[in-house]
């Protein structure tokens, strides 16, 4: 499992802990006859867990070190403000080997944080039936299992999946299992899930992936910073709509698998959906094509899109681009500032847009993006990035025809190397004198210099532009306002006696002249409660802080860059 070190700061909402919550502990020297105190401790997680435990909303199950090979199915709730919360005792090691956990119907608001979750013959993590959800798993290891790393099955609330490693799920005895075998699996009318930072890897189906057709009410899905590698099948394939895809990495998904009729799998899709912000992710490598759009009315912003791998696995695959729309794909999809590319020298696989049926592209929105497929060995018009099927003026284009054939569909758009600081070493930031640079336009985001970059990453040198009114970055309420930890910021790099520049998803927070805006040490965050469309946050700062015995001060957000260098925050228990 791994460090919770990340650049998102937690908020704490109004709600408060309930006065009387209390710690209960469980050990291998226990008795489950006992108190459940620090020196008469439980045997079992799953006795703790219990209804017969008496432990409630607000109370928190401290599990010292030692494997639980348990099956433990939590027959209590918590609060929306008071969750139960079940961890390892002061970062000991706690292994469930086998192990997992189930939460059925009903059973909704619990925290589990700091446990290696492995081996079990179903899946590590169940969350499934009618009002159930707001569970929590913070930096555990859940891996190995036989079916899936975690089971979101019909009816589940909403999920949150947080600094954990999920790898190798789907196999038995270090065999690949024939049926199951994905990280992160949602069945039927699933919910919201909220994954964070996680590494999900090396998994012999899918990464994670909504199983069944059909579009999800998965809605305000954040799925954000995870790293998505080397999957069986495809990295991500997601169902849901009004929901964000940001900032992940996802690398060689889809490379190993064997299925004839799909010549490999994806690096993401998004399907029987609408409304998604998929921006700054990298998409690369993967067995197929990086990207399937086939929902409607998405935003694709700031991507890199890097076709680099011929799959070879199954001989004689018809397709392979960058990215594919099928003949059935909707419309009204958004691309823009988005780096797109195809290294690949193979002939008939070079192109970067491939059109089942012309007119799916001419259905969607392109505007500046960097194209580039330089390594064609085939011959002319076979060279050529783009295919189009079925066009009049030639199913092969370049970017200038499709730009003469499209005028409305397609402006700004340049064919040219990105430049990248180091391909080689998969750091695709921009070098300097690259084409991207400046390249793209306005989509809502902040930028330096004249205008956006194209790609993932903006380009670090120039001057930032001046603050825009109103506020064009949103802060989501999420699963995180509850949890209530400390802030602290940490830089190796600050100047002796400067203060902090604080950030919260990409807004910046030292506006508007609010006392004690820059601040030395730790402090909270609370939401407040605003009217619509008010733009406001309270900083609350401990008594000592302040000479002016001050409670709290409200200031306005103001964007900020969200690739800008900044503090590191570490998160430490309250």
């Amino acid at each position: 499992m791994r460090n919770t070190v990340i650049t998102l700061l937690c908020i704490l909402s109004l709600g408060m802990l309930r006065a009387e919550a209390r710690s209960f502990y469980v050990a291998l020297n226990g008795s489950n006859s006992s108190s459940g105190s620090i020196t008469a401790p439980w045997r079992t997680i799953a006795y703790a867990t219990s209804s017969s435990s008496g432990v409630t909303a607000g109370d928190t199950i401290h599990v010292r070190a030692g494997n639980y090979p348990e099956s433990v199915y939590p027959a209590v709730s918590g609060t929306l403000n008071n969750p139960i919360v079940v961890k390892n005792y002061l970062n000991e090691s706690v292994n469930m080997n086998p192990g997992r956990f189930r939460f059925d119907s009903g059973i909704n608001n619990w925290v589990i944080k700091g446990f290696s979750i492995m081996y079990s013959s179903s899946s590590g993590i169940t969350v499934t039936g009618t009002h159930t959800g707001r569970i929590f798993v913070m930096n555990c290891t859940v891996s190995k299992h036989k079916e899936n790393g975690f089971y979101l099955g019909n009816g589940f609330g909403g999920v949150g999946v947080y600094d954990c490693d999920v790898q190798y799920n789907g196999e038995w005895g270090g065999v690949q299992q024939s049926t199951e075998g994905t990280g992160i699996v949602m069945y039927g009318n699933s919910g919201t899930l909220w994954a964070r930072r996680n590494l999900i890897a090396n998994n012999w189906a899918k990464g994670v992936s909504h199983a069944s057709a059909g579009t999800f009410n998965g809605d305000s899905t954040v799925f954000d910073s995870n790293l998505v590698i080397n999957n069986f099948e495809s990295g991500l394939d997601f169902r849901a709509g009004d929901s964000y895809i940001r900032y992940n990495y996802f690398s060689r998904n889809g490379v190993r698998d064997p299925e004839p009729g799909e010549w490999g799998d994806k690096g993401l899709s998004c399907a029987g959906n609408s409304g998604n912000l998929i921006a700054y992710n990298v998409v690369k490598s993967s067995g197929s094509w990086e990207l399937d759009p086939r929902g409607s009315y998405s935003k694709y912003y700031n991507n890199t899109f890097i076709k680099d791998n011929y799959y070879n696995v199954v001989p004689g695959s018809p397709y392979s681009a960058t990215i594919i729309f099928w003949d059935g794909n909707p419309p009204g999809n958004e691309f823009k500032n988005n780096i797109i590319m195809n290294l690949c020298s193979q002939p008939y696989h070079s192109q970067v847009v491939l059109a089942e049926l012309w007119g799916r592209y001419d259905e969607q929105l392109w505007r500046n993006n960097l194209y580039w497929s330089p390594n064609s060995t085939a011959p002319s018009p076979y060279n050529r990035p783009f295919r189009l099927q079925g066009h009049s003026a030639g199913t092969y284009q370049t970017l200038a025809q499709v730009q003469a054939n499209f005028p409305d569909q397609e402006i700004g758009s340049i064919n040219a190397a990105p430049n990248f600081v180091s391909y080689a070493d998969s750091n695709f930031h921009l070098a300097w004198g690259s084409p991207a640079i400046d390249a793209g336009t306005y989509v809502g985001f902040p930028y330096n210099g004249n205008a956006p970059d194209c790609g993932r990453f903006e380009y670090s040198s120039g001057n930032r532009p001046p603050w825009i009114t109103p506020v064009l970055l949103d802060y989501i309420m999420d699963e995180d306002s509850y949890l209530g930890e400390v802030i602290e910021p940490f830089d190796p790099n600050r100047p002796a006696g400067s203060g902090w520049i604080w950030e919260l998803e990409g807004l910046d927070l030292s506006g508007a002249g609010a006392p004690g805006a820059e601040v030395e040490g730790p402090m909270t965050l609370s939401l407040l409660p605003t009217q619509a469309n008010e733009e406001l946050l309270a900083l609350v700062f401990p008594q000592e802080w302040s000479s002016a015995n001050l409670a709290q001060a409200r200031l306005s957000l103001h964007p900020a860059d969200p690739q800008a260098a900044g503090p590191t925050v570490l998160i430490t228990e309250p």
